[in-house]
């Protein structure tokens, strides 16, 4: 029924109940203006045409949020129209963007593949018809629903939370991936090649540290001794004192006597100096090692390459032929921890196309919540599930096609445009 035939009528309700008093009125015009409808309603009928398999696919939850499951069946005016295919149409928007967002995840969490692009649909399908769903169901403006409608809003709020901040971590998989290996490359160096020079060079700052504190014991005991000396030069004579023996061994020996007992045996004042002489060999021997062996990377055209060209083994375990991250799992570890860290950081420049997308996410989920509730709180959307008037109208309804099936189509004036 055109909505304009309402057109003269102060309200939907003048309207239902002029007509259902009084049907013919409506018939005649029927007859004058829709006579294709006097024909259905003779061969029992009047039900709307029968909808595709593609147009019912697309005003599927799985595509789309359908903007006529935004409103009810009455009193639905052209702005009321207008206003549903613009909110579902934001809905929709948002909940396809962050499952743009959501989908790289999918597929890099299981290693990519046949199993990411499984992975990848699953997520997608998922996705698609929660946020379309739950967008559905919060806008629903019928009284009778306002319980339902309420926690189907908090359900879509905390998943358009969920998926926004998701989807940062997708676009980061799906634009920055070289950026993403070159991270856990290094990651990989670190702990298989540089791990051990840099523990020896650690160890080496540890026994240098612990030269000084031996340092000061042996400063301390010679003061000691140097205080009890000045009381009695014969009982601290340095060839007979046993404390003396204890600073700096037995008097008389040679330096060789000390070579084979072990460091922490040494005398006092002996202990530095074979502290100090470990630490440093250590420490520059772990800085040697790191030196080759990083010298050795940056000749070789980096880190990936080198792996590539000296440790096959190691770079198959953890890269694909074409220097993506092998492990999925490690490929979304490395893409939150780097998104996250640039964006507290504040070093959003170095995120690029990645924050943009993002911040679409932020903006488009933004404005589907705001629609949402706009929407569902607009006294005129509520009118259009009145019980009261759908009986009315679906009274109308009955009355008309009873009418309509008694009457004959008019003429129709071939010359008539």
């Amino acid at each position: 029924m055109n909505k304009n035939s309402s057109s003269l009528y102060d309200s939907w309700d003048d309207f239902l109940e002029d007509h259902r008093c009084n049907p013919n009125k409506l018939i005649d015009w029927i007859k004058q203006n829709h006579p294709d409808l006097v024909e259905k309603a003779k061969n029992g009928n009047l039900s709307p045409e029968t909808i595709g398999f593609w147009q019912k696919v697309l005003n599927s939850e799985l595509v789309r949020v359908n903007p006529r499951d935004l409103h009810g069946d009455v009193m639905v005016t052209d702005a009321i129209e207008k206003e549903s295919k613009l909110t579902a149409g934001i809905q929709t928007i948002s909940n396809l963007w962050n499952t743009v967002g959501v989908v790289p995840i999918a597929h890099a969490g299981v290693g990519g593949g046949v199993s990411g692009v499984i992975s990848a649909v699953i997520v997608l399908w998922a996705s698609q018809l929660a946020g379309n769903s739950t967008s559905t169901a919060a806008s629903n403006a019928n009284p009778a629903s306002r319980k339902w409608a309420n926690a189907a809003l908090v359900g879509n709020i905390a998943l358009n939370l969920g998926l926004t901040g998701i989807s940062g971590v997708g676009f980061e998989i799906l634009m920055n991936s070289d950026k993403l290996s070159e991270i856990y490359v290094n990651k990989v160096v670190e702990e298989h090649l540089y791990a051990t020079p840099r523990r020896n060079i650690a160890e080496g700052e540890r026994v240098l540290e612990q030269a000084k504190v031996a340092q000061n014991i042996c400063d301390i005991k010679t003061a000691e001794y140097q205080a009890e000396r000045g009381k009695s030069e014969k009982l601290y004579d340095p060839k007979t004192s046993s404390l003396h023996e204890q600073l700096h061994g037995p008097h008389g020996v040679p330096s060789s006597y000390f070579d084979k007992i072990p460091t922490a045996d040494l005398p006092y004042c002996r202990k530095p100096k074979r502290l100090e002489d470990d630490g440093e060999k250590l420490r520059g021997q772990g800085q040697k090692e790191l030196d080759t062996l990083q010298s050795t990377v940056e000749q070789s055209g980096g880190s990936l390459e080198y792996l590539k060209k000296e440790k096959r083994g190691l770079y198959s375990q953890h890269f694909t032929e074409n220097g993506r991250i092998a492990a999925g799992q490690e490929a979304v570890s490395i893409a939150m921890g780097n998104f996250s860290s640039k964006l507290i950081k504040g070093e959003w420049d170095k995120l690029g196309l990645a924050l943009m997308l993002a911040g679409l996410s932020v903006i488009f989920s933004g404005l589907s919540v705001l629609m949402t509730v706009r929407h569902r709180n607009k006294p005129s959307i509520s009118l259009t599930f009145d019980p009261t008037a759908k009986q009315a109208f679906d009274e109308l309804i009955h009355a008309v096609a009873e009418g309509l099936n008694d009457q004959e189509p008019p003429a129709i004036d071939d010359d008539k445009p």
